[in-house]
């Protein structure tokens, strides 16, 4: 008897661990605040080339793009990648509203890991506000997905420009809407997309 509710209770408290971690993996807003959370997400500007670069001149017109894009919008707060390009992209926008980008580090953690840690830190930090998150042509799709429950096609290398907006409520689907930003610079239809 004793071994059959060990079992059972062991099924149970695992099958609550699961269901309690498929809430944000699902989509689905760990934030109760119904005014909902707006989080911005962009791919770093161009980069130059070299193990860890900055940003080409092209680049550093686009993050400036990014602060004019956002100037009127009230941020709470910035998230970026130890890499240089992303930090020197959320530059001019972090200057404009007096913010200091929190870094997340990619080293030793797989990308469903890293995506899963921004999600949650965006939605742990920021209910019921706004948040910039600046990644990578691999990252910024997946972050979409995990925060919104609705899958994104991939990034190219070529793309640049997109400018994704998602709003979560608890009481409602997320909404997402991908504009762009600064100059055109993305790939074509025919560009293997």
């Amino acid at each position: 008897m004793a071994d059959q509710f060990r079992r059972f209770l062991w099924l149970f408290l695992a099958t609550a661990l699961l269901a309690g971690g498929a809430e944000l993996s699902a989509g689905t807003p760990a934030c109760t605040d119904t005014a909902g959370t707006i989080v911005y997400l962009v791919r770093h500007a161009e980069k130059g080339d070299g193990e860890n670069p900055g940003l080409t001149e092209e680049g550093q017109a686009r993050a400036e793009a990014l602060a004019h894009t956002l100037a009127e919008v009230h941020l709470d707060g910035i998230h970026v990648t130890e890499l240089r390009r992303t930090g020197d992209t959320a530059a001019p926008t972090a200057r404009t509203h007096g913010l200091e980008p929190v870094v997340h580090s990619v080293v030793g953690l797989d990308l469903e890991a890293h995506v899963q840690a921004i999600a949650e830190a965006v939605q742990r930090e920021h209910c019921g506000g706004s948040a910039l998150v600046v990644g990578h042509s691999n990252t910024i799709p997946a972050i979409v997905t995990a925060l919104s429950g609705r899958p994104q096609a991939p990034m190219t290398e070529a793309d640049y420009d997109g400018f994704f907006q998602v709003r979560l409520r608890p009481d409602r689907p997320s909404d997402v809407l991908l504009t762009h930003y600064g100059a055109p610079h993305r790939a074509e239809p025919d560009e293997g997309r």
